[in-house]
């Protein structure tokens, strides 16, 4: 029976081990995958008063995708100057006729004068540059995106996407910045706070006021990144193994302390 019970023993320290190595695997794999690959890691940040939190955008790094979409855009910036050139010939030729007539004498033809207005006479260039200018608003990656007016086909639309999709990326990177500075600046404030603390302990200690309790920030642990990564003893709902060493060591030192307690009672009866 012995021997049955150690080899048994054997077989499930062995079975054990088998599966905390696996789990060991698969948790390395998630960190390298889910963290580690991470271009900007999941952040909270809480208010000292109120204990609202803000949290930043998780932004992972997509390598292909990046490729793909520049590669978009570089043909969508092709096709914006082909767009240009095309309406500029169209202007120079408008205004070419127009003046061929002029010179002739003859009768303006229909075409140059529906071109003539549109254009709005010959400050129109202008005007519209101007109004262009005074249109575009964010950053180089929006202006690249198509009018609702023009999108269609496949191919416009899946350019689209992909340049919805950096123009998504772009407005996150913006807001995790800004999100850096107020942490930054919380953190000066936190310092700050501390360092006042001293002084004002100082002078109440002078003024003999201790019973005034100050403010005293602390940054909370789910401000800290890495926490995620860590493990408490509180969180493992598992009853932890004790060895046969380990529970005669804990019997001997609650034997040596009930000892030492009775020891000492008796000693407080006898005075």
């Amino acid at each position: 029976l012995e021997a049955t019970g150690n080899q048994r023993v054997v077989e499930v320290r062995v079975e054990v081990t088998r599966g905390n190595i696996q789990m060991s695997m698969i948790a390395d794999r998630i960190k390298s995958e889910c963290w580690d690959s991470m271009k900007q890691s999941g952040q909270f940040l809480r208010s000292m008063k109120t204990g609202k939190e803000l949290c930043n955008f998780p932004m992972r790094e997509n390598k292909s995708m990046t490729t793909k979409a520049n590669r978009v855009l570089f043909l969508r910036a092709v096709e914006k100057k082909e767009e240009e050139q095309r309406s500029l010939e169209r202007i120079q030729a408008g205004e070419a006729t127009s003046d061929s007539n002029e010179h002739s004498g003859g009768v303006e033809s229909p075409k140059a004068a529906n071109v003539e207005n549109e254009n709005g006479g010959e400050d129109s260039p202008t005007d519209e540059g101007e109004e262009k200018s005074e249109k575009v608003q964010g950053s180089a990656v929006e202006q690249m995106l198509y009018s609702s007016f023009v999108l269609i086909g496949q191919l416009r639309k899946r350019s689209q996407m992909l340049i919805l999709e950096l123009v998504l990326q772009e407005r996150k990177a913006t807001f995790n910045a800004r999100f850096e500075e107020v942490r930054a600046r919380k953190l000066a404030d936190v310092d700050k706070i501390l360092d006042l603390n001293e002084r004002i302990a100082e002078i109440h200690a002078e003024l003999r006021m201790d019973d005034e309790e100050l403010f005293v920030p602390r940054m909370h642990e789910r401000e800290d990144k890495g926490s995620v990564l860590v493990v408490k003893d509180t969180e493992v709902e598992v009853q932890k193994y004790v060895s046969p060493q380990e529970l005669e060591a804990a019997r001997a030192k609650k034997a040596a302390e009930e000892a030492r307690a009775r020891a000492g009672e008796g000693g407080d009866f006898n005075e």
